[in-house]
Parts: C-alpha cells; structure tokens; sequence
C-alpha cells in the first residue's frame, strides 16, 4: 500500500494543509509524514448531546461512497470509529470553556494498544458562534492536562441550514477537524506554533 501526505489527501476535500502529524505528548512539532506500508491506528470516540443527529461516517456523496476512514487510510491512518453515547446532557447553547470537561466527563472507550485516541463530541450550538460548524478546542489555555489535540466538536445546530444538507455536511466538518487533530492547518496558515498563532480552530 503507498501512502500519500495527509496534507494531499485532504487539501482539496476539506481545506487543510501544512503537513505536521505528531503525538499526543507535546514536545516540538516537526513535519513529517507517515512512514510508506506503516498505518497509524486511531481510535475516534463519537459522544453526542441529547437531540442531535449522529455522524453517518459511511455515506453516499455526489454518487460516490466516503466514510470517514477511508478518507485517512489513504494516508495511512487506520481509524477505528467507535459511536458511542447518545444522551450527554443537553446544553443549549454550550460554551466553549465547557467542552472540556464534557470531554472529560464522557470519554470512555478505551484505546486498544498502540492506537492514538480522538475523542469526537457532537454538541448543540457555540454560544459565542452560532454559525461555527465546528472547532478542535484542546489547545492552549483551554488544555487543562497538557495533552493538546485530544479532542474536537462539530455542532449539530449549525449544519441544519447549509444548503449540502446536514448529513454529509456532518461526516465533512467531522473529517475537517479531525485533521486538527493530527496538527494540520487551514491552507492559509502562516503560523510558527499551533498553540501560540494558529488559525486552525475554527471552520
């Protein structure tokens, strides 16, 4: 199997660029790609809010077939998608200081040994943003235990009107942040460090 850049395989889909996947410790953030024939597993827990809708991580898009994995195995990230609860307290809308300890309260699915852990909430509406559709939020001041890049939320509210649908729409924001998540940036990013000048948060 030959791997691409995730940088290259998600560029065109979702906006990112700027290939630099790193760990989960911290530590510099020096670019590099995925080595050639070796997958990096990761486990992506999906947490919803009471009342919205799940992410359809397989679906049928402009007639062709997309699931939120094969969209990352081609750069060699093998993703284990685990849907899991579907009643976290309702929160309408939620601020952005409390999604970090919704993220702490309701991760529980346990990594499998060697897998790097993406916990994934699916909220209601950004009370400072109605029309964000979602942001990777564990950066910075907002990194309460030094682990950046554990988690990220897409919210439900803001898909409702786009003109794609909500569905698709969902399973795209999902995939968009999720490359946050490795450390990839808005094609526009000129930034040095992603937790002192980038301007990846937000879709």
């Amino acid at each position: 199997m030959t791997t691409r850049p995730l940088s290259t395989v998600l560029s065109g889909l979702l906006g990112i660029g700027c290939a630099a996947l790193v760990g989960c410790g911290g530590g510099p953030e020096t670019p590099r790609e995925p080595a050639p024939q070796a997958l990096q597993r990761v486990l992506i827990e999906i947490d919803r809010m009471s009342g919205t809708r799940p992410v359809e991580t397989e679906q049928t898009i402009g007639g062709q077939q997309v699931s939120l994995a094969a969209i990352y195995r081609s750069a060699g990230l093998e993703l284990r998608v685990v849907p899991d609860r579907a009643d976290l307290p309702r929160q309408d809308p939620i601020r952005l200081a409390d999604l970090h300890a919704l993220m702490t309260s309701s991760s529980s699915v346990v990594p499998q040994q060697g897998e790097w852990k993406v916990h994934a909430l699916v909220v209601t509406e950004d009370a400072d943003d109605p029309g964000t559709l979602g942001i990777m939020f564990d950066f910075g001041d907002e990194d309460t235990n030094d682990v950046p890049r554990e988690a990220f939320a897409v919210f439900d509210s803001a898909h409702s009107t786009l003109p794609g649908g909500p569905v698709p729409e969902l399973l795209l924001t999902t995939a968009h942040e999720l490359a946050h998540a490795f450390n990839l940036h808005h094609t526009d990013w000129e930034g040095t460090s992603f937790t002192e000048d980038s301007t990846c948060g937000e879709v």
